[in-house]
């Protein structure tokens, strides 16, 4: 990813295309946990015959001497996607599927996702132009279906979700919903609930100016009486260079600086615990291609 396309995505869209309910505060979550990865890593991307997109990644961690690799494919044509077929040594695989071209259906899509032989889910989502509707369904156990809907208009954003146990126990397993308002691009404020509203979260980003961008995200747990928060800033010190700061309510502070060139990037971090300073970790992510 180039610098001026990392930048952009941390900054809200307009309201008009509106994703799922589990992407409500996406933006903000991205923009306080993207490039702070404490690990060792190497992302290679290339094309193969066909339109195939190939990721490879390897990874490494300090006292190790094991070099997990995932390698994950992308195809798409005439409406159908393979949005990931991902394997990870022998031990595990996963693949996303969806379905986009079904007749007389506009806006609504299919999917499958699956993890080995353990997990599988069957999903639509449709797409309105004023809401997205969406849900899946377990269909390995069949114990298992989530619903949720995002919509608004003119800036607003109102959405929620609800998941339910299936077979003889039918119960809500969790529910909750969640209020947004983005008055215009790089400006995002929101609040939502979860695990059955014993929880709220609010979420917040401003783009100062272009190329520096403050974001925040607080967590508030009523019964308890406890918090959490975490705030950083995101600074385009050039067309090739993005740093960010992260601090949280527990002494937490990250440092990250990536530097792209052309179809090159590297990201480099290091977080520190200012109640015990040599509890230090380190990462560095490089991408080619």
């Amino acid at each position: 990813m180039s610098a001026a396309k990392a930048v952009s995505a941390v900054v809200p869209v307009a309201c008009a295309n509106f994703n799922q309910y589990k992407d409500f505060d996406k933006i903000v979550k991205d923009a306080l946990n993207d490039d702070f990865e404490s690990k060792y890593s190497l992302k290679v991307n290339s094309e193969a015959p066909k339109g195939i997109s190939v990721t490879t990644t390897t990874e490494c961690s300090a006292g190790s001497s094991a070099f997990p690799t995932k390698i994950a494919l992308k195809y798409e044509r005439d409406g159908f996607a393979l949005d990931k077929l991902e394997l990870t040594g022998f031990q595990k695989g996963t693949v996303e599927t969806s379905f986009s071209k079904i007749p007389n259906a506009p806006g609504l899509k299919l999917t499958f996702k699956g993890v080995d032989t353990t997990a599988g889910t069957l999903g639509a989502v449709y797409k309105h132009q004023y809401a997205t509707v969406a849900a899946d369904l377990d269909v390995v156990n069949f114990t298992n279906v989530n619903a949720s809907v995002l919509g608004g208009a003119k800036g607003l954003l109102v959405g929620g979700s609800a998941s339910f146990a299936l077979g003889n126990n039918f119960e809500v397993k969790d529910f909750g919903g969640g209020v947004g308002y983005v008055p215009k691009p790089g400006i995002f404020l929101g609040v939502r609930s979860a695990s059955k509203c014993t929880e709220v979260k609010g979420a917040f980003q401003y783009q100062i100016q272009p190329g520096l961008t403050a974001s925040a995200m607080i967590d508030y747990f009523p019964k308890a009486a406890t918090h959490g928060a975490t705030a950083g800033v995101s600074y385009k010190c050039c067309d090739h260079v993005i740093t960010k700061v992260r601090v949280n309510d527990v002494g937490g502070v990250s440092l990250s600086v990536k530097r792209s060139i052309d179809k090159f990037s590297c990201v480099g971090n290091v977080t520190v615990d200012l109640k015990h300073p040599e509890a230090y970790a380190l990462g560095v992510t490089a991408t080619l291609g």
